[in-house]
């Protein structure tokens, strides 16, 4: 009989292909390659109803905190994101492999350094329950699955895993070649802006392109969810809830990720370079991953729009960023997650 794999994930909530579900899709369909096992999938909804228990469990613990049945008939439980580890699990006597999208003490932590008092107290309380929340599964995951080096190796030491893989998000590039030649003529950022800490990085852009005094500069198209709260302005404009983003990577675009906080990895880096899009990024936001690069990344937002100015006027410069992007994203193929979730189950059952 065939060793018995069960995938927990959450449901997709968004019109669209959000970042955690294309991660999440692209590591069950590497597990099901393997047809050396039984693969089942249960996919949780994401509730509030225990908010309650917000004193006892961190926040994402408590969204997901649904029952999983027949817990025990399985060999290998495969935890997608960390806010699927269920209490429930604690008492999970076979393998644990956890799927990190992201540190969500990392998240939590870095938002000790804003200004805001309610934010950084809210934060704190976090960090402690994360702390004890964690101390409970140390020893209990066996494998972890990260989507980013830095995290991987934090995560690990926390919880004390031995065993780990690096995955990045697989995406093949577009075989219609792009015109490299067409001018650029706008921005586009990318995202889920229902979160916080997106929102207020949100804001900071739409800032420097609201008081850029060059009429002849770039549009800035902001396109995803969370955007209900904001107008057009006269050279910044707003695409809300789009059931496909991919219509959005034209020639004439370069693709802009600035965030500033949430580590893991950015999807919308992948899909723009999939895309044969130009893309640039805030140095923070391809940390731990293989797209940091000095060539197309910038530390503040005086030298993004110094970067975006030469993208737009030196088309030798845009074409040896998005070659060297090209490159990077082919190292990240479908056939290499095969292997590697291939390697650490077989690993766990010796």
């Amino acid at each position: 009989m065939n060793k018995k794999i069960l995938f927990i994930t959450t449901e997709n909530k968004f019109s669209f292909k959000s970042g955690a579900f294309i991660y999440s899709e692209s590591i069950y369909n590497s597990l099901l390659k393997n047809i050396n096992y039984d693969i089942h999938r249960f996919s949780r909804p994401i509730k509030n109803r225990w908010n309650f228990l917000f004193f006892l469990f961190p926040y994402q613990i408590i969204r997901s905190m649904s029952k999983i049945p027949m817990l025990n008939s399985y060999d290998i439980i495969v935890v997608d994101h960390f806010r699927n580890l269920s209490p429930q699990l604690f008492f999970f006597k076979k393998k644990i492999v956890l799927v990190n999208h992201n540190d969500e003490m990392y998240n939590y932590i870095s938002l000790l350094h804003t200004k805001n008092v309610f934010i950084k107290v809210a934060a704190f309380f976090e960090i402690l329950k994360l702390k004890i929340y964690e101390s409970l599964f140390k020893n209990k995951i066996h494998a972890l699955v990260s989507i980013n080096k830095i995290e991987n190796k934090n995560v690990s030491r926390r919880l004390n895993i031995k065993l780990s893989e690096i995955i990045y998000p697989s995406f093949e590039l577009k075989t219609n070649q792009k015109n490299t030649e067409v001018e650029i003529k706008k921005v586009i950022y990318v995202g889920s802006f229902n979160y916080l800490a997106k929102k207020r990085n949100l804001k900071k852009i739409i800032s420097i392109f609201s008081n850029l005094s060059d009429d002849n500069f770039l549009d800035l198209f902001v396109i995803g969810s969370g955007l209900d709260e904001f107008s057009n302005q006269k050279n910044i404009f707003f695409i809300k809830n789009p059931s496909d983003i991919s219509v959005y990577y034209n020639q004439d675009s370069v693709a802009l990720v600035p965030e500033l906080f949430g580590g893991g990895y950015k999807i919308k880096i992948a899909e723009a370079v999939s895309n044969r899009i130009c893309m640039l990024a805030h140095s923070e936001a391809v940390k731990g991953t293989n797209f940091d690069s000095k060539l197309f990344t910038f530390n503040d937002f005086k030298q993004m729009i110094i970067l975006l100015k030469k993208v737009k006027s030196n088309i030798l410069f845009r074409n040896e960023i998005i070659n060297n992007q090209s490159i990077m994203l082919n190292e990240n193929s479908s056939e290499n997650s095969n292997k590697k979730i291939s390697n650490l189950i077989g690993q766990l059952f010796i």
